[in-house]
């Protein structure tokens, strides 16, 4: 049986290095990346949710 979790998930893409990963978005809207460290893999950690038109920003 699974839990219910509070988290959502979206896609998101390094500021940096424009890597994309399946994350979740946090209760308190941080962003954790699944299946890696909470960093992207070239060290940033900073991340931007990806839209269906492109990029949020």
């Amino acid at each position: 049986m699974s839990k219910s979790s509070a988290h959502s998930k979206t896609v998101v893409m390094c500021r940096s290095c424009e890597s994309v990963f399946v994350s979740e978005i946090r209760a308190d809207g941080s962003i954790r990346p699944i299946g890696v460290s909470e960093d992207c893999t070239c060290g940033d950690g900073e991340f931007r949710p990806i839209t269906k038109t492109g990029t949020s920003e």
